[in-house]
């Protein structure tokens, strides 16, 4: 249960910050379509660069209570953006739908 006390404290792991920015470069050389002499590695990098990263970032996820206020909690968040943005692109939309 340390991670979560780090968690809860705001507290950074330098290491941990280093291993998960090695992993989104791991993908963007991957998705670049860069090619290491040896198939192994080639084969190593897709295997491990993903699954490395979502455990890394999941070892200090923030705990909610139950599921139910997590998922609500979230949705808010993502709802109050949504309907913003939505919001704002709306004139657009109606101008070119009367517009001919």
């Amino acid at each position: 249960m340390v991670c979560m006390e780090i968690a809860s404290n705001n507290q950074r792991i330098a290491y941990i910050d280093l291993m998960k920015g090695i992993c989104i470069v791991l993908v963007v050389i991957v998705h670049c379509g860069v090619k290491f002499p040896y198939d192994v590695f080639n084969d190593m990098l897709q295997n491990l660069r993903m699954p490395l990263y979502f455990c890394l970032s999941g070892l200090f996820f923030k705990e909610y209570g139950s599921f139910f206020e997590f998922v609500i909690k979230k949705q808010i968040g993502l709802l109050s953006h949504t309907f913003s943005l939505l919001l704002s692109l709306m004139p657009f939309s109606t101008f070119s739908l009367t517009r001919k």
